[in-house]
């Protein structure tokens, strides 16, 4: 939010930009959690609305891309989850 010294009053703007519908969610947080929240935001810069926004879009992209790898490699060694388990004589095969 940046705002305008304009003598006694002082006019704040806010700009948001938005590709799709928006809602909004309240959540639950402790007093301390929430003015350390504000604090980090405001020293990265950013509104407490856009910190709360970019950890749960890296933390939920960061998930996915993990989950994608961790079946793609999955997928690499043949480790599907129904796969047929190798006989004893497989698995204790000299190779």
């Amino acid at each position: 939010m940046a705002s305008q010294q304009t003598g006694p009053l002082r006019l704040y703007s806010t700009k948001l930009v938005y590709t799709g519908v928006v809602k909004n969610v309240t959540i639950s947080l402790d007093d301390h959690l929430l003015e350390k929240g504000r604090e980090f935001a405001r020293s990265q810069g950013k509104s407490f609305n856009e910190l709360v926004r970019e950890l749960l879009r890296t933390t939920v992209e960061d998930r996915n891309v993990q989950l994608e790898e961790t079946w793609a490699y999955a997928d690499k060694l043949s480790l599907r989850l129904n796969a047929p388990m190798p006989s004893r004589e497989e698995r204790n095969a000299r190779r």
